[in-house]
């Protein structure tokens, strides 16, 4: 209790009797992401949602790092290397636990009932939890993110008002299976009958992937050249 920051892992919940009394106390009580952003020059790239999240985590990272980009995958990262972009998988625990941090680039999968024993059993807390990667952000930042989700969209105005939006849709899958997505004057066009990973699941992580990397300046080619 004497300390004048703590950071919690993700795990433990914020109704534990050492996380009340440092709170009570006032001490700050931080997730490592919080802790980490501080001691790293580089852009960051996060990624959350209820389902999804890993296997787009995974990919993007793939699409910079082929791409050619100094790019590491975790925050474990920053305590051995400062690298000029951070993708981060972050789940609502760690979301919680931010503050002042700011994604250069959110993207949120989707919101589906998850996890509502730590939200006192209220999907809208969860919900909340989630819209957080989007907190602090401006119009300099972009959040990507699955228009088809209401509990997202819904949410928009009150949690990413003022952000550059990028969202990703079903609607945006033709029916010649070519997938059209744009960011700002960039176009791209994906044809999901040559992704390595299929189903409509697997194409909205393709195309959530694909916006956060046009984000990150990666070229067209290159996007495609992982994907296919």
């Amino acid at each position: 209790l004497a300390a004048d920051l703590v950071v919690k892992s993700p795990g433990i919940p914020d109704k534990a009797p050492i996380v009340k009394a440092l709170r009570e106390k006032g001490v700050p009580v931080v997730s490592e992401i919080e802790f980490a952003r501080p001691f790293s020059k580089g852009r960051t790239l996060c990624i959350t949602g209820s389902n999804g999240k890993t296997t787009t985590t995974t990919l993007t990272h793939r699409i910079l790092a082929e791409a050619g980009w100094d790019v590491a995958v975790g925050a474990l990262s920053v305590a051995r290397h400062d690298k000029e972009w951070y993708v981060l998988e972050l789940s609502s625990f760690q979301l919680d636990g931010c503050v002042d941090f700011v994604a250069d680039i959110a993207v949120l999968m989707n919101i589906t009932p998850d996890h509502l024993d730590r939200y006192n059993y209220k999907f809208e807390n969860y919900a909340e939890s989630k819209m957080r990667i989007a907190q602090n952000q401006t119009s300099e930042q972009t959040f990507v993110y699955m228009a088809d989700d209401s509990n997202i969209t819904s949410r928009l105005e009150a949690h990413a008002a003022e952000v550059t939006h990028a969202p990703f849709s079903k609607a945006m899958v033709g029916e010649d299976g070519i997938i059209r997505i744009s960011l700002g004057d960039k176009e791209m066009e994906i044809d999901s009958n040559r992704l390595k990973i299929k189903g409509l699941h697997n194409m909205y992580n393709a195309m959530a992937a694909s916006l956060a990397a046009m984000a990150a300046g990666v070229p067209t080619e290159s996007i495609l050249a992982t994907l296919y």
